[in-house]
């Protein structure tokens, strides 16, 4: 036995060979020669072009090349629309994450009850009287111009909201109106009730 290795018996010839200790649990044949023999080569037909190549069976491949492999994935198969039921063709790589024929029947697929963030239809209700830029930026005043979330300052050209606590958009009173970046307002479409808990206290 060598200082930093070992000396072992290669399974298949019976030769003596000599491996580094760290590798000598595993080791087991004295040559890649040898190491064929044990695991000899098999005939294997591309899935893309039906070529038949030579490889070992411990390393699965399926593609002759590189090249078979991304054509493969890159084939085009048939797919009807989830939205105007349409026939379309897609990659094969994009066929379980699609559905859709374009941009805009996926965008169709957003809309209404469609959305995680729908409520009934509430974004269509119409804002009751006294609904104005005056009582708007009263508001902004009262809030130090400050999304009271968030503590961003407004400055001009920045997109600020005037947000109904209760979403109820025909209360106007003061105390169910506070001033939020758009950022913060978009996230208080969610858990609405955790959302006036949060307000009110």
């Amino acid at each position: 036995m060598e200082k930093n290795g070992e000396n072992k018996t290669c399974t298949i010839c019976g030769k003596e060979y000599y491996t580094k200790r760290r590798y000598a649990k595993l080791s087991k044949y004295c040559s890649k020669e040898c190491w064929s023999k044990r695991n000899p080569p098999i005939e294997i037909e591309c899935l893309k072009c039906g070529k038949t190549f030579t490889d070992y069976k411990s390393n699965k491949k399926k593609f002759c090349s590189k090249d078979c492999a991304n054509k493969f994935m890159e084939r085009r198969v048939k797919l009807t629309c989830k939205i105007c039921n349409k026939e379309y063709e897609s990659k094969q790589s994009k066929s379980e994450r699609g559905g859709f024929c374009s941009v805009e029947c996926s965008s169709m697929a957003q809309i209404g009850e469609n959305n995680v963030s729908w409520q009934g239809g509430k974004s269509k209700m119409l804002y009751g009287d006294g609904w104005n830029k005056t009582l708007k930026d009263g508001i902004k005043k009262r809030d130090n111009n400050t999304c009271q979330i968030c503590n961003k300052v407004y400055k001009t050209g920045k997109s600020f909201t005037v947000h109904h606590i209760d979403y109820n958009k025909k209360n106007h009173e003061e105390n169910n109106l506070i001033l939020l970046c758009n950022s913060c307002h978009t996230m208080t479409n969610f858990n609405r009730n955790s959302w006036i808990n949060y307000f009110k206290k």
